[in-house]
C-alpha cells in the first residue's frame, strides 16, 4: 500500500478517517513483511526437510540391498555346504558298500575254509579214520590260521574299519542336523 500515490489518499480533514486508513495500511505492511519473512524461512528449510524425509527411505533401501546381498551369500554357502555333504555322504556310502563287500568276502572265505575242513574230515571219516568230536575240533586248531581267519588281523581290522565308518556317519549326521536348524 505504500505504492499508492499521495493524491489518491484521502486528505486528513480532522475526522480521523485517514488515521484509520494509515493504521490499516501499516498493519497490512507489517503482515506482508512477516509473511515474506516466513516464506523465505520455509524456502530455506524445505530442502533440508525434504532430504530428512528421504534419508530414512535411502537408509532403508541401503539396508534392504545389504540384506539381499548377504542372503544371496548365505544361500551360496548353504548350497556349497549341501553339495559337500552330499559328496561326503556318497563317499561314506561307497566306503560302506566296499567294506560290506570285503566283509562278505571274508565271511565267504571263512565258510569256504570251514566247509573245506568239514569235507576233509568227512572224507577222513569215510576212509575209516577216527570220528570222535575231539578229532573234528582239533584239526582246525592244529593247522595254521590264514589272515582271514585270524581275529586279531583281518576281522579286527574289519571291525575297526566298520567302527570308524560308523563314527564318521554319526558325525556326518550330526553335522547335517545342525545345518538344517540354521535354515
Amino acid at each position: 500500500m505504500n505504492d499508492v500515490p499521495p493524491e489518491v489518499l484521502p486528505v486528513n480533514t480532522g475526522g480521523g478517517r485517514c488515521e484509520t486508513v494509515d493504521r490499516l495500511a501499516a498493519l497490512a505492511d507489517e503482515m506482508e513483511a512477516f509473511l515474506c519473512d516466513q516464506i523465505g524461512r520455509l524456502k530455506i528449510r524445505l530442502p533440508a526437510v525434504a532430504n530428512a524425509a528421504d534419508a530414512p527411505q535411502a537408509r532403508l533401501e541401503t539396508l534392504v540391498a545389504d540384506f539381499e546381498e548377504q542372503r544371496a551369500s548365505w544361500e551360496l554357502l548353504r548350497q556349497q555346504e549341501q553339495s559337500r555333504l552330499r559328496q561326503e555322504g556318497a563317499a561314506l556310502t561307497e566306503a560302506w558298500l566296499r567294506l560290506e563287500g570285503e566283509q562278505r568276502q571274508l565271511f565267504a572265505e571263512r565258510e569256504r575254509l570251514r566247509s573245506g575242513v568239514t569235507s576233509t574230515s568227512l572224507a577222513h571219516n569215510r576212509s575209516g579214520g577216527p570220528t570222535t568230536a575231539t578229532s573234528h575240533q582239533a584239526e582246525p586248531m592244529n593247522r595254521p590260521q590264514t589272515e582271514a581267519e585270524n581275529p586279531t588281523t583281518a576281522a579286527g581290522t574289519t571291525w575297526w574299519q566298520l567302527e570308524q565308518l560308523r563314527l564318521e556317519m554319526q558325525k556326518h549326521a550330526r553335522r547335517g542336523a545342525g545345518n538344517r536348524k540354521i535354515k
